[in-house]
């Protein structure tokens, strides 16, 4: 009899003890992240038959075990990934946002200030503070845009910054967790009931990491495992094993990095259009569909601007009776962007550019190429021709950035067929015709969208064979005043046996009217946009980018916070309800020790008979 009392006696003493140290331990991380509560799992011991009836003999510790539910879990870890997705992208895009509305007002200021002095120029031609004005109002729109480009290069360096980080991130993530696979295989071989909770919190706290770093998909293996597929359903983790990650320059886009993937020795891209959520999500979207879009739209309203006026301006004549010369050059001695010249600075237009695999990023060939053409472009003009069609290939540009793909139909000649042209932004496929596409002896020519691709050698393409063309990146950063003299402004609209008639001031009007008329985005007028208009476009655009992005934010806040609550309704520590507890089993616990009290005693009474 006191055998059975004393065994109820210390298995309940276990028992509490354990549910006090669960009780203690779950009040002690209770703000720890990842923490999932823990409780301990009883089940009766066998009772024994004695006198024709069973008797209990007290409560065995099955295990410890964490409270949680996989499917809130997951919930949870997919909302948050998609929560870091925006609001890195909203974060990113504002920054855009503000810089236009920022800057936008001193570019629009300034532009108005040009145009508006040419308006008082055309009323007093020879008024050389009139004249003086032009030039600084000229530099103060050249200076704009610089600045704007200059801020949208400090974006971009930050954006390489966070993607490098990012990835990095990501590597660590991986790493740890392959090492924590490692941990639970071995604390499953030495424990009946699997590896610690605490163990199993770390793993899954690793596996939330990841997913707020980029889109995966886990599985946890039976062992206790998990095994994570990131993007396109590659494998990043799996048993001990990790794959390594890293930032590299893309192959198509060698001066934009990417994420790279080993495995087992092979090191291969990981699409980008493939990672939608997560922090890189972010940062490849906004790099995607926003900074290349306003540095691509920038820099056509640049060269928009500059080739109008200086092509209008070219038509007049300065005090000297001379034609007037350009007001806008660009500065292709800049940095990284010596070797790209497609403007000159004696004329707008250029024959002589630049090919593709040298620095900068308007022109790229991918480092997957088996062939070894190169390719440069230029806008293509015929300086004989009258004005307006010398600026129709100006107003075709779009702005956008292009994929060009060589495939090779194997009919042993050259066309317009075997190459697809494909914007980047968002995927156009550009029409191309038989004519679109001159072969003079090994060289070529291709032109679409009012710029002109020169391919040095067409035996030497492969095929599958790519180059990512950006016609405009960067011209806004190059921009800057042409013109030193006020007597090189051209106000006057003709000569009179080769002297300019006093008082004509008819190509300064002329220049002033070019602020009201529609010259970007159609060749109609009527629906064409002005150059401030245009900007406002781009700002617009970005603006509305930047709002969605704060809507679907919130509302995605919103949603994590709402499955962050059930979830730790389900599994976090509730404080008041652990104290409670620990009173409890403080009582059994005594209860348990007062029991043994009495067996003892009831033994020693046996004895004394």
């Amino acid at each position: 009899m006191t055998a059975a009392i004393t065994n109820a006696g210390l298995s309940g003493l276990f028992s509490n003890q354990v549910q006090l140290e669960t009780a203690g331990h779950n009040l002690a991380n209770a703000t720890v992240e990842g923490y999932h509560r823990q409780r301990v799992v009883l089940a009766t011991q066998d009772s024994l038959l004695r006198g024709g009836f069973f008797v209990g003999r007290g409560v065995d510790v099955q295990t410890v075990e964490r409270v949680v539910d996989r499917f809130i879990e997951k919930q949870v870890q997919e909302a948050k990934s998609e929560e870091a997705y925006l609001d890195i992208l909203q974060q990113q895009v504002n920054q855009i946002s503000s810089l236009l509305q920022d800057g936008g007002d001193t570019l629009a200021a300034s532009m108005q200030a040009f145009f508006g002095g040419f308006t008082q120029l055309a009323g007093s031609p020879s008024s050389q503070p009139q004249r003086q004005l032009i030039l600084a109002t000229g530099s103060a729109v050249a200076g704009a845009f610089a600045t704007l480009q200059r801020r949208l290069d400090i974006i971009r360096d930050s954006l390489d910054n966070g993607i490098s980080s990012a990835i990095t991130q990501l590597d660590d993530a991986a790493t740890n967790l392959a090492r924590i696979n490692v941990l639970i295989v071995e604390q499953g071989q030495t424990s009946t009931t699997g590896a610690s909770p605490d163990l199993l919190d770390s793993r899954d706290l690793l596996v939330s990491r990841i997913g707020t770093l980029v889109n995966s998909s886990v599985l946890i293996q039976s062992n206790g495992t998990a095994s994570v597929q990131i993007a396109d359903g590659r494998t990043l983790v799996e048993s001990g094993r990790a794959s390594r990650v890293s930032a590299r320059p893309s192959e198509t886009s060698p001066a934009d990095l990417t994420l790279y993937l080993d495995v087992g020795g092979v090191t291969t891209r990981v699409q980008e259009t493939t990672i939608i959520r997560g922090t890189l999500g972010g940062l490849f979207e906004m790099r995607r569909e926003t900074l290349d879009y306003t540095e691509g739209q920038l820099g056509r309203l640049a060269l928009s601007v500059a080739a109008e006026v200086n092509e209008l301006h070219g038509s007049g004549f300065d005090l000297n009776a001379q034609a007037g010369r350009d007001i806008f050059l660009f500065d292709e001695n800049q940095a990284n962007n010596a070797a790209e010249t497609i403007l000159d600075q004696n004329h707008l237009f250029s024959t002589a550019d630049t090919y593709s695999n040298t620095a900068g990023r308007r022109v790229q060939a991918s480092t997957q190429n088996d062939g070894t053409a190169q390719i440069r472009y230029t806008i293509p003009v015929d300086p004989a021709a009258p004005l307006e069609t010398r600026l129709n290939s100006v107003r075709e540009i779009t702005g956008d950035a292009y994929s060009i793909l060589f495939r090779d139909d194997g009919n042993g000649t050259v066309g317009a067929e075997d190459f697809t042209v494909t914007s980047l932004s968002g995927g156009r496929e550009v029409a191309l015709s038989a004519g679109d596409f001159v072969r003079t002896g090994d060289s070529a020519k291709l032109e679409f969208e009012g710029i002109r691709l020169l391919i040095d050698n067409v035996t030497r393409l492969q095929g599958g064979d790519s180059y990512e063309v950006r016609p405009t990146a960067g011209f806004a950063g190059l921009m800057k005043l042409g013109l030193t003299d006020p007597r090189d402004v051209a106000a006057a609209g003709s000569l009179e046996g080769g002297v300019i008639r006093p008082g004509d001031g008819r190509n300064a009007q002329a220049m002033a009217d070019l602020q009201r008329a529609g010259l970007i985005g159609s060749s109609d007028p009527a629906e064409a946009s002005t150059f401030i208009e245009a900007f406002s476009e781009i700002a617009g655009t970005v603006g509305v980018q930047a709002e969605s992005a704060k809507l679907r934010g919130n509302a995605q806040t919103a949603l994590v916070r709402q499955l962050t609550d059930q979830q730790q309704s389900i599994s976090g520590v509730n404080l008041d309800e652990e104290a409670a507890s620990l009173l409890r089993f403080q009582q059994a616990y005594q209860a348990s020790a007062k029991l043994i009290a009495i067996a003892g005693s009831l033994l020693q009474s046996l004895l004394e008979i």
